[in-house]
């Protein structure tokens, strides 16, 4: 063990519930922030630094070797965005509520 981070709530840095975490290359580390409808974006050592919203629930999030980020969530799609949050297209997908995602 070599730290945490988080508490429950809803400001920058609390979680309800955190519900799937990636470790990304780039030293940034994401958490599916279900209940809050976000994907929170902390550094490696914990330091909150951004948090994008506009989902649904988010699930699962997985990033891939060119630094790009995907979110399924309860809406029953994934969200495709730049390593900056910028959505560049969503898909929806024939099934209920995508509960984990990887790319290869």
């Amino acid at each position: 063990f070599q730290r945490s981070c988080g508490k429950p709530g809803d400001g920058a840095g609390p979680f309800r519930p955190p519900h799937d975490i990636w470790v990304a290359d780039s030293d940034r580390v994401y958490v599916c922030d279900r209940d809050n409808n976000r994907v929170q974006v902390f550094d490696r050592d914990g330091a909150f630094l951004e948090a994008w919203t506009d989902f649904f629930k988010p699930t699962s999030v997985v990033v891939d070797d060119d630094g790009v980020v995907y979110v399924t969530d309860l809406v029953s799609r994934v969200s495709i965005l730049a390593e900056d949050g910028t959505l560049v297209t969503r898909l929806r997908v024939m099934m209920d509520g995508g509960h984990s995602i990887w790319v290869d």
